[in-house]
């Protein structure tokens, strides 16, 4: 595990294999530390007691929410800021405590200034999506607490309709909506928005079960797949020769 002192080789040149190495965040040993690497392992896993986990690890995770924000801190500011996967989860562990302590950590995300883009092709890979995500996940959070009553997540939602990012506004102005006094905000809020955003306030979320369904996915195909045929797969060259494939 390196440290955040440690030095990443330098990039190779030449025909040669080489594998990046990335700074990791040091969780700790301590019950706050392997509570929130429990979750983390649990957060995306699927089966059949994939829910049942989850619900014992984000119980365990909330029973001492103050030492795991720290954890969540320490690990977020130790972390390869390119870790983009690493990153968002654990914004979402911080989001998932539920507990008004996070509201800082999140809000800080929020106000960091999102980085100027720097992949060469943002449509295969954007550095300004990936950060996006990360701010939008963490104003959803805050909005969670304005909607329970928390003044201070009003507070921050309201200051981050002044951030120069649609996405940012978008879920902020969503979220101070979603409170018991959203119209009551609705006027402030369409004040600190541009003109040619203001659409903003007439969007609404929408469960999937209201969305028009497609009576038949099938109408648009080909015939010969409308007729139940399936394609027929590619020859690899071993089962061209009626040979079983290789094993490597």
């Amino acid at each position: 595990m390196l440290n955040r002192s440690d030095k990443l080789d330098a990039p190779g040149i030449g025909d040669k294999l080489s594998v990046e190495r990335r700074i990791q965040p040091r969780i700790s040993t301590s019950l706050a530390g392997v509570s929130l690497l429990n979750f983390l392992s649990v957060m995306y896993s699927t089966g059949d007691n994939a829910e049942e986990e989850y619900g014992r690890a984000l119980k365990e995770l909330s029973e001492r929410a103050d030492e795991v924000l720290v954890e969540i801190a320490q690990a977020s500011s130790e972390c390869d800021l390119r870790d983009y996967p690493l990153r968002l989860t654990l914004v979402q562990a911080a989001v998932a405590l539920r507990n008004p302590a996070a509201i800082p950590f999140l809000a800080n995300l929020v106000k960091t200034p999102i980085p100027a883009e720097e992949a060469p092709d943002p449509h295969s890979f954007s550095v300004v999506a990936e950060e996006t995500i990360l701010r939008t996940t963490a104003v959803e959070g805050i909005a969670e607490h304005a909607k329970n009553g928390d003044e201070r997540a009003v507070a921050y939602l309201m200051e981050f309709l002044y951030i120069p990012s649609f996405s940012i506004r978008r879920a902020a102005a969503q979220g101070l909506l979603a409170t018991k006094n959203g119209e009551e905000y609705r006027e402030k809020i369409r004040d600190l928005l541009p003109e040619d955003q203001r659409f903003i306030l007439d969007l609404r979320k929408t469960n999937v079960s209201e969305v028009p369904q497609v009576e038949d996915p099938t109408r648009h195909l080909k015939s010969r797949l409308e007729e139940g045929r399936s394609p027929v797969p590619p020859r690899l060259p071993d089962q061209a020769a009626n040979k079983p494939p290789k094993a490597y």
